[in-house]
């Protein structure tokens, strides 16, 4: 009988044991598996906030660029408005724009010797254009887009010469002037 009581203390210690070294290997896998969470939290953080900072630092850039095209946009009203449009008469061409809708239409003179890039100019200075980025100048007949032209010809060297409307639309998406 006292072997028997031995072998079921020793059997009770045994057991014991095992469940003391299950329970400490419990606590350390609950351990290990609070620590990844946590790890795995902070790396989220971690991430989230940087993405923000990255859009903040995206939506100050493209505030300051809205800005700068605002402020050139401004530059270039008072240029022309500073500028007199020369009288009708010979070496001076009447170009009609075609604007977007709501925009119908407007006109303006310019010189035959003057550069494409004061007629390009004038079109950016615009106010319903201001928030394009691109925008396309393109004449009817004959068919070409003359904001992919050389801007330092004169308008004579384009055969601009006659009255000509010219037809103004949003280019900032297309890919095809990339």
């Amino acid at each position: 009988q006292q072997l028997q009581q031995l072998q079921r203390q020793q059997a009770e210690a045994e057991l014991r044991e095992a469940q003391n070294i299950a329970y400490a290997e419990s606590l350390a896998r609950d351990e290990q598996q609070r620590r990844e969470k946590e790890q795995a939290e902070r790396a989220a953080r971690a991430q989230q906030q940087q993405a923000e900072r990255e859009r903040a630092e995206r939506e100050a850039l493209q505030q300051a660029q809205q800005e700068s095209r605002q402020s050139h946009c401004q530059r270039l009203r008072r240029h022309f408005a500073a500028q007199a449009e020369p009288p009708a008469g010979p070496g001076v061409v009447s170009l009609a724009f075609r604007l977007p809708a709501p925009h119908a239409r407007t006109t303006r003179r310019f010189r035959c010797d003057e550069p494409l890039r004061h007629v390009l100019d004038y079109v950016d200075s615009l106010p319903p254009l201001e928030p394009w980025e691109r925008f396309e100048l393109s004449q009817s007949l004959p068919a070409r887009n003359l904001a992919r032209c050389d801007a330092t010809l004169s308008l004579a060297a384009l055969g601009l010469t006659a009255n000509t409307a010219l037809v103004v639309r949003d280019a900032s998406d297309d890919l095809s002037e990339e």
